[in-house]
């Protein structure tokens, strides 16, 4: 029998774990209608959208902005999953909504069965989230991928799903898109959460638990450097992360 995925409530109860790399779940999805969308602007319009100058230099944000680019597409190659990258030049709509349906409307218009979406400002982004993604999607399970302010770094979905309207309803760059999600999915599982960087602010509060110890130890010179008077509390830190940090903070939460 079809194990049901189907949750609606996004409680702690009865959450069962699976390991960190569970066997590959049977597919007969070919690897070509797999497609990740990397929906990101370019590092320029990135640290100039999300204001991450205020507290650094702007040449610095840009350079920030370009090494979260980096990781992502370095995560992506990895996972060997083809990929397209929908930047500020190729999005069209006049606010975030229209562009982010259409860009995803195109994927599939394309041939692509499943899409991967992710964006560029999650330093804890693995290829394991893509490829546990791609994995549930051959099951017609709907992923999401939280992220700290309620939002969501990685959403997977299959044609069929956004044909059936699962991306309507959302109040896109709010802090109810991961429960409206959830509601219009009919069979979804989360990956574990992690914290997207829109601010210096957010760096501070989440740096220590960066995978990346190198990338981490780069932003924390880069923010003490550039801004003497910041607040160096949370950033300090820092000292914990070179104590260590797992890779991988663990494997995504399923609840019946």
């Amino acid at each position: 029998m079809k194990e049901n995925w189907h949750f609606k409530k996004l409680n702690k109860s009865g959450v069962r774990n699976y390991a960190t790399k569970p066997a590959l779940l049977p597919t007969e999805i070919p690897t070509y209608s797999t497609k990740v969308m990397v929906f990101a602007r370019s590092a320029k319009a990135e640290a100039k959208a999300k204001s991450l100058d205020k507290g650094l230099s702007y040449s610095m944000a840009i350079e920030l902005s370009q090494k979260l680019l980096d990781h992502t597409f370095g995560e992506v190659e990895k996972s060997g999953i083809p990929f397209n990258w929908v930047n500020e030049t190729q999005q069209q709509g006049s606010n975030y909504r229209e562009r982010f349906l259409a860009s995803v409307r195109k994927q599939f218009s394309q041939g692509v069965q499943q899409l991967i979406i992710v964006g560029s400002d999650t330093p804890n982004l693995s290829s394991d989230h893509l490829l546990l993604a791609k994995e549930y999607l051959s099951h017609d399970v709907s992923v999401f991928g939280p992220s700290a302010d309620g939002g969501v770094f990685l959403i997977a979905i299959t044609k069929d799903q956004f044909l059936a309207g699962i991306l309507d309803q959302v109040d896109w760059l709010t802090d109810r898109v991961l429960a409206q999600l959830s509601e219009n999915a009919s069979n979804y599982v989360l990956l574990d959460t992690q914290a997207d960087i829109d601010s210096v602010a957010e760096i501070g509060a989440s740096i220590h638990t960066w995978a990346n110890r190198n990338f981490a130890a780069w932003v924390n010179r880069a923010i003490k450097a550039a801004q003497p008077h910041f607040d160096h509390k949370s950033v300090d830190s820092f000292n914990q992360l070179i104590a260590g940090v797992s890779e991988l903070r663990g494997p995504p939460q399923v609840y019946p």
